[in-house]
């Protein structure tokens, strides 16, 4: 407010030369303070223009993405969405017989004791495998398990013994095929029902 009263002093000290030109110094008066406003704008456009441009880029971009979105969903059937919720429950459960085939095929056999326990806790995974995969995804899916394929045996490095080679080879033939199960849909013959859900 300072500079009111500054103008207040002027306008009392010049009164004699305002009294002879009013229009004039009005005329003055009112061009300072258009221009002092346009200055101010022009600053305050200046500093906030490129943060307003940055808003409106940012606002377009998130509603270009939620018609993305709504058009995406809009385009996915509830029939859909269910047979790919169950897709990845059998994923899941298939890769869990993966890992434990993994576990079967690395223990460690230095006597037909142990042989014999791997040769058990093997057809217990075997039987689980067969169980699961019969209820969940359908007589073929269970033939292609068990599927021999094109797999050949290997006399194992590590193998205690003949036997034990044989064994390596079952559970790995029995995990190459989980694993072409677990990386395509084609034997889901079970999960287009979309009112079943993968049991554990």
């Amino acid at each position: 407010m300072e500079w009111l009263v500054r103008l207040w002093d002027y306008i009392a000290g010049e009164w004699r030369v305002i009294g002879h030109a009013p229009v004039l110094f009005g005329a003055a008066v009112v061009l300072s303070v258009g221009l002092a406003g346009f200055v101010i704008w022009r600053s305050m456009e200046w500093r906030y223009g490129g943060v307003e441009a940055n808003l409106q880029s940012t606002i377009t971009t998130q509603r270009e993405t939620i018609v993305q979105l709504q058009e995406q969903l809009r385009g996915t059937s509830p029939q859909i969405a269910a047979i790919q919720a169950g897709r990845d429950k059998i994923r899941a459960q298939l890769q869990s017989f993966y890992i434990e085939g993994a576990v079967l095929f690395n223990r460690q056999v230095a006597t037909a004791e142990e042989l014999t326990a791997l040769q058990s806790d093997t057809g217990a995974w075997a039987k689980r495998v067969a169980e699961w995969t019969q209820s969940n995804m359908g007589e073929a899916a269970l033939a292609k398990v068990f599927d021999p394929g094109s797999g050949f045996s290997v006399n194992w490095g590590k193998a205690f013994n003949a036997e034990h080679s044989n064994t390596l080879n079952y559970i790995t033939m029995l995990r190459r095929n989980i694993s072409t199960l677990i990386e395509t849909a084609a034997w889901d013959g079970r999960s287009a029902n979309v009112d079943r859900t993968p049991s554990p």
